[in-house]
């Protein structure tokens, strides 16, 4: 599976895709620009940052979009500029992009 960032809604938001293209779907579903998606090392949740509260926080979903859980407080330009994933792919042996 893979995820991204998309515009193609109007608004960014996190897309997941098979490996071959086929099953695409939103992860995110919100009026927020919601960027920058990256796999937790379970591979079963994504982090990525999102504008919903009107700065940049990074937040982790499931890979179904559930669970929505707001990981910092007002990290704007944190989140911005280091992403969401690199501490996790730090931590982990490899960087999941896709499974």
């Amino acid at each position: 599976m893979i995820t991204f960032g998309s515009d193609r809604t109007g608004t960014s938001q996190v897309f997941l895709m098979n490996a071959d293209g086929s099953n695409l779907r939103r992860g995110t579903q919100t009026t927020a620009k919601d960027a920058q998606p990256t796999w937790a090392p379970d591979n079963v949740r994504l982090a990525f940052a999102s504008n919903l509260p009107g700065n940049y926080d990074v937040y982790r979903i499931g890979v179904d979009g559930s669970n929505r859980v707001r990981l910092t407080t007002n990290a704007a330009s944190t989140a911005i500029r280091n992403g969401p994933g690199r501490r996790w792919r730090r931590s982990s042996q490899r960087a999941p992009r896709s499974r």
